[in-house]
């Protein structure tokens, strides 16, 4: 067994995060920008960098990262009182 510090691909984790956390703001980027993520993944294994599990998983870390991180500042921005004038 070869030992690398490989695992997993830092450019899949960041490709799907971006991709994640953009899509979740404007849902119209969501499938290109993903469609790039996936490109970066794929282009680690192709180029021999990387083997097929080091991109899929930096790609669901990624994933995960972003939806927590979106979750959360959603959840702590504060809510915004609009008032009606009669």
């Amino acid at each position: 067994m070869r030992l690398s510090r490989s695992f997993p691909s830092g450019h899949s984790t960041i490709a799907f995060a971006l991709a994640t956390g953009v899509g979740q703001v404007s849902p119209a980027a969501a499938v290109p920008l993903s469609a790039l993520g996936a490109a970066v993944a794929y282009s680690r294994v192709h180029t021999g960098v990387h083997c097929p599990a080091d991109a899929l998983v930096g790609g669901m870390i990624g994933t995960a990262l972003a939806q927590f991180t979106t979750h959360t500042l959603v959840r702590r921005r504060p809510r915004r009182v609009v008032r009606v004038r009669r």
